[in-house]
C-alpha cells in the first residue's frame, strides 16, 4: 500500500483497495 493509499485511508477515516476505492 502506497504512502498516497494510507493517507486517503486516513483522511477519509475508511478502508480503500490499492485503487483507492472503497471496499
Amino acid at each position: 500500500v502506497s504512502l498516497m493509499i494510507a493517507a486517503m485511508k486516513h483522511d477519509h477515516g475508511r478502508e480503500l483497495d490499492d485503487d483507492g476505492r472503497d471496499i
